[in-house]
């Protein structure tokens, strides 16, 4: 096998292996954020964003490889890429890739899935926060005349106050 291709494959090992660990991580995320565990979701931020930092690094080093052997940095430069590649890391790579493609698609799942939590968890607290200060949620009211009351919202009593 070529030197590029032995580098080739090292890389798409350690991204299986760091994408591996970012899925285990992002795991561990959802189950902080549903239980809103915000001291250990500190500790895992900065684990995430040492795994995501090395895969930035490989993801350099790929663009590298692909650049140096003539070959776009895109998925179908890569697909030629490994396509070009002799000998019996060749089906290796091709495999390796595929996995890691699966892996990069479960990723983005749970990172929606995050987020929505994120989002919801938000959303509640900023509803928790206008009940303390008094905002109603009510985004119009109508005046006797139908137009709409401009001050609608600031005329509850914060919690303080009542």
């Amino acid at each position: 096998m070529s030197k590029d291709a032995q580098t080739f494959q090292a890389l798409l090992q350690a991204d299986l292996e760091n994408t591996s660990a970012l899925l285990a991580l992002m795991d561990q995320e959802r189950s902080y954020l549903e239980t809103r565990n915000l001291e250990a979701m500190n500790k895992l931020i900065m684990e995430k964003a040492q795994v995501l930092a090395r895969i930035e690094k490989n993801d350099d080093l790929r663009r590298d490889l692909l650049k140096h052997a003539n070959f776009p940095n895109s998925k179908q430069g890569i697909d030629n890429f490994i396509l070009s590649l002799t000998g019996p890391g060749a089906a290796s790579c091709s495999k390796d890739f595929e996995q890691l493609q699966v892996a990069l698609r479960k990723c983005q799942e749970i990172n929606t899935v995050n987020g929505i939590i994120t989002n919801r968890s938000r959303k509640r607290t900023q509803q928790s926060m206008d009940i303390i200060r008094g905002i109603t949620g009510q985004e119009t009211v109508y005046t006797k005349q139908g137009s709409k009351d401009k001050d609608s919202n600031s005329k509850g009593r914060p919690i303080s106050e009542a």
